[in-house]
């Protein structure tokens, strides 16, 4: 389950609130249980009008993941002004992170047709602790990661 806000909406009614949407289809699965999408301290970036590129993070056992997907937003228009959305994720694990770790803002930026982002670096001796004033710069040229 994701959440979303739509401004569009927003902008023409003040009162519109957060909402929650499923992801349909994971790879292949229709069920979500098949395959663990969200972990804490993620980053995710829009990339084009139709995919939003989701990675990294912390797993339930607080150690960092290498793991990326996109989320595919299909819309289909359903009357004159009424759109209605589907979710996917797709190329999972397709574009690895070079080491597992988190986000400390979840904000990476595209710069130049590239994605860069900070991200945590581990504790060698606990993978559970991150270093408190130290970050690795991390860069995606929509093929490879680089550091």
């Amino acid at each position: 389950m994701m959440e979303k806000f739509d401004y569009n909406k927003y902008v023409k009614d003040p009162s519109t609130k957060w909402s929650y949407v499923e992801i349909e289809d994971i790879f292949g699965y229709k069920s979500n249980d098949q395959y663990r999408l969200f972990y804490a301290a993620q980053a995710a970036i829009q990339i084009n009008p139709n995919e939003i590129f989701v990675f990294g993070g912390y797993d339930h056992q607080n150690a960092g993941t290498d793991e990326s997907y996109i989320i595919e937003i299909e819309s289909k228009k359903v009357g004159e002004d009424k759109v209605s959305n589907r979710y996917f994720a797709r190329w999972i694990n397709e574009k690895k992170l070079p080491s597992g770790e988190g986000f400390p803002n979840f904000k990476p930026v595209i710069y130049d047709n590239k994605i860069y982002c900070l991200q945590n670096i581990g504790v060698e001796e606990n993978n559970s602790e991150v270093l408190e004033n130290e970050k690795r710069i991390l860069e995606f040229d929509m093929y490879e990661w680089s550091e």
